[in-house]
């Protein structure tokens, strides 16, 4: 009991210290049936009148892994009688959409868990949604953004408190390890299912988590996480200072318009490039683009406008690309030329 009430208490002093839950909010439980979701539901399902705080459980079937997946979807509807709590399922042949539009399994899983956690959220009056990342989970983001090259960003990525496209995420699982929730639900006798596919070495992250992390581990110590959880935390920092400079920028030296937004291109070229690349994200972000663009999109964006030849475009997301014309920039989704011209006209120099 007293190992039960430490992990209870560090989840407790997270969500405090990181202002994730309000009293009154409403909040939808991703649950998938592991480890981690599992435990999540336990410990806020037990802190919920500590924080006064409304809750439900939301489940994504993925269709990928046949009968293991109804069993899942059936363990989760378990779950929400016995903690009496509403359960919404929505079903996703997410194989189907990866293939449609170009995606791996995994970078398509992600999204589609998103997008319908954001619908079922909004079609229940639910405010927040709640996934069970945790530490362990950060530190493999960090491996993974190190291998694509990402900046600062990708490699402070998962942060406690997130904005999807209108809708609040939250992680109140990132003081806890992996161990931690594993040994909590040994203590609490609560069961959980397994995804065999999480042993699929083929797979980055599952490779990382298997083998990159024990030998960690195993030749630095455990206290080597801290350490690295520390260097992610200030990156975070610095991103957070940088993102504010790429946020006034924005508001002060462009016009939002229905076909994106306009600069004039020696006001982007002007700029470090560390500001110009989150200015790039930034405007996708606000045009509503589900996921940022790669930094291999952004980086060809900062060339073109730091060349500054009219003409030229280049694509930054599936429907969002970055174009110069006599002078003038924009981000945005493709229009007509004339009616792009006649309105950067109104931009001041």
């Amino acid at each position: 009991m007293k190992y039960i009430n430490k992990i209870k208490n560090s989840v407790l002093n997270f969500i405090q210290a990181e202002n994730l839950t309000s009293p009154g909010d409403r909040i939808l439980l991703s649950v998938s049936g592991g480890q981690d979701s599992v435990c999540m539901l336990d410990i806020i399902y037990n802190l919920r009148k500590k924080l006064n705080i409304d809750i439900a459980i939301g489940h994504i079937n993925h269709q990928l892994r046949g009968e293991e997946s109804e069993r899942d979807e059936e363990f989760v509807r378990t779950l929400s009688k016995r903690y009496d709590i509403p359960v919404h399922i929505e079903t996703i042949n997410v194989a189907s959409y990866a293939k449609k539009n170009r995606k791996n399994i995994e970078e398509a899983g992600r999204i589609i868990r998103y997008q319908y956690l954001k619908k079922i959220a909004q079609a229940n009056k639910l405010n927040k949604v709640a996934t069970a990342h945790t530490a362990q989970d950060r530190i493999e983001w960090l491996f993974l953004a190190l291998m694509r090259g990402s900046g600062a960003g990708g490699l402070s990525g998962m942060r406690p408190k997130t904005d999807f496209n209108g809708i609040t995420v939250i992680k109140p699982l990132l003081s806890l390890f992996r161990d931690d929730t594993y040994h909590y639900l040994k203590e609490t006798g609560l069961e959980f299912r397994v995804d065999k596919s999480n042993y699929d070495l083929s797979i980055d992250r599952n490779y990382i988590r298997e083998m990159i992390i024990p030998l960690l581990k195993k030749r630095f110590s455990p206290t080597v996480f801290e350490n690295i959880l520390r260097s992610i935390e200030l990156i975070g920092e610095d991103d957070d200072y940088l993102n504010a400079r790429a946020d006034t920028f924005l508001s002060t030296n462009s016009e939002k318009s229905p076909f994106g937004f306009i600069f004039r291109v020696e006001h982007l070229s002007d700029l470090k490039k560390t500001i110009l690349t989150r200015v790039i994200r930034l405007a996708c972000k606000r045009l509503g683009t589900i996921y940022p663009p790669s930094m291999d999109n952004v980086l060809r964006a900062v060339s073109l406008f730091k060349e500054n030849i009219s003409g030229k475009s280049s694509p930054l997301t599936e429907d969002v690309f970055c174009e110069v014309s006599e002078n003038m920039a924009r981000i945005g989704r493709e229009i007509d030329t004339i009616e792009f011209q006649y309105t950067v006209d109104s931009i001041p120099a």
